[in-house]
């Protein structure tokens, strides 16, 4: 499916005027997702457009923007944070709510990441510490890996496998640790990875 990207502003947590872009499905909409980029990083990273237009090709419209004082966006990066990120990310989804359709997916990428976990975790009213997110990756023999399939584990080539730490402080119940396992689970590049690759979890 074709798609489109539309240039869009709106303002972020302190009023700055946030740059951003929306990739839009030419066919049937599925959904809208917001992406959250990473640290320093800006809506444009090759990464960001490639996952938006991949997206919006399967139908699932994607809303990229930059933090306060990145990329294209106004304001003051030093006096930007965590929680002002999570802000700026509470007004991108307010944008998308208020003139298309709140969004159904969130993405983030590193520093996104832990963002768009905060953000889900407010809006569910879950108790929640600090939050980190740390991925690593690397190539393993089929045999080796634990996530494989017995016919998986008889091919003798090498496969790639991440493994995705989510660290939270405070007291976290087994319950609450499968539910943040799950929601992970969902992101589209997760899935999309999974295709290709094997990806092991762990909340600490």
């Amino acid at each position: 499916m074709a798609f489109n990207t539309q240039r869009l502003q709106f303002s972020g947590h302190s009023g700055a005027t946030l740059s951003a872009r929306l990739d839009l499905p030419n066919g049937p909409m599925r959904a809208y997702a917001l992406f959250a980029h990473c640290f320093t990083c800006s809506k444009d990273l090759a990464a960001a457009r490639q996952i938006g237009a991949e997206l919006a090709r399967k139908g699932i419209a994607v809303l990229r923007f930059d933090f306060t004082g990145l990329g294209s966006s106004e304001g003051e990066f030093a006096s930007t944070n965590f929680s002002s990120n999570v802000a700026d990310l509470l007004s991108a989804a307010d944008y998308l709510r208020h003139h298309y359709q709140a969004p159904a997916v969130l993405i983030g990428h590193s520093l996104g990441g832990a963002a768009v976990l905060r953000l889900y975790a407010g809006h569910k009213q879950l108790k929640l510490g600090r939050i980190g997110v740390d991925v690593s990756h690397t190539k393993i023999h089929a045999k080796d890996c634990e996530e494989c399939t017995e016919t998986e584990r008889g091919d003798s080539r090498k496969i790639d496998r991440f493994e995705r730490v989510i660290s939270i402080e405070g007291e976290v119940s087994e319950e609450l640790r499968e539910k943040i396992v799950e929601i992970a689970g969902k992101c589209p590049v997760h899935r999309t990875l999974e295709t290709v690759a094997k990806i092991k979890t762990v909340v600490k």
